[in-house]
């Protein structure tokens, strides 16, 4: 009974540990969406004496890339990496630069490790996503399309993927499905400002502006920190 109790409080105490660091991570990654950089920077930076630095190393490069200072991004993806080299964000993030850079042995060889510690973690398909995307990934929309899907069968309900395949629609030119995706990602969480403020952007494009103002005003009401909108 004693080793039951035992092993019962050293779960709830892991779950509480793990829940806290969860918490972190999303503060910091409010601050990234609300283009408040410089305090994100300075928020990863708290984190890196924690258990949960290699995601807050990632962070860091995501913030740099960001900004396009490249070389920085490249820095904190790699030391990411040392920290902990199966945490599969950062060599996604490497990816993201080795493409940047044209360098497309190590974009393969970096893509091979984030799908090998990754390859039931949808982030790390949206991450990618994003990079094959871009103009430096030769905008690869159909390769971008396809992980983004893959990241929707490990969950059905990730906003970021939703939001991410609306993007991708939209730089392909087909406003009905980003709208749809954009949707999608409204549906599931009626609370979140970014998806509104990308179909807003959308009906801006076709100038429906009565409908984008609409959303935009949803958005901020919503979030009034949030500053895309």
């Amino acid at each position: 009974m004693l080793n039951h109790k035992i092993f019962s409080s050293i779960l709830l105490i892991l779950f509480l540990a793990s829940s806290i660091i969860a918490q972190d991570i999303a503060s910091g990654v409010k601050l990234i969406r609300d283009e408040k950089y410089n305090a994100a920077k300075k928020y990863f930076n708290s984190l890196l004496i924690g258990e949960s630095k290699s995601e807050a190393y990632f962070y860091l490069g995501e913030i740099y890339f960001i900004e396009s200072k490249i070389d920085s991004a490249k820095q904190f993806y790699e030391k990411g990496i040392a920290a902990d080299n199966e945490f599969p964000l950062n060599y996604a993030g490497l990816v993201r630069v080795n493409l940047f850079q044209k360098n497309s042995a190590e974009a393969d060889k970096n893509y091979n490790q984030a799908m090998e510690f990754g390859e039931d973690n949808p982030e790390v398909y949206v991450v990618l996503a994003g990079a094959y995307s871009s103009i430096y990934g030769g905008k690869n929309y159909d390769k971008a399309i396809n992980l983004l899907n893959s990241a929707l069968k490990f969950n059905s309900k990730y906003v970021k993927a939703y939001v991410v395949l609306g993007d991708v629609y939209l730089a392909k030119g087909n406003g009905t499905e980003a709208i749809k995706n954009f949707q999608s990602a409204i549906d599931i969480n009626g609370n979140d400002p970014e998806p509104m403020t990308r179909k807003a952007k959308v009906y801006i494009l076709i100038g429906n502006y009565p409908e984008a103002t609409s959303l935009l005003n949803e958005a901020i009401k919503i979030d009034p920190s949030y500053s895309p909108a």
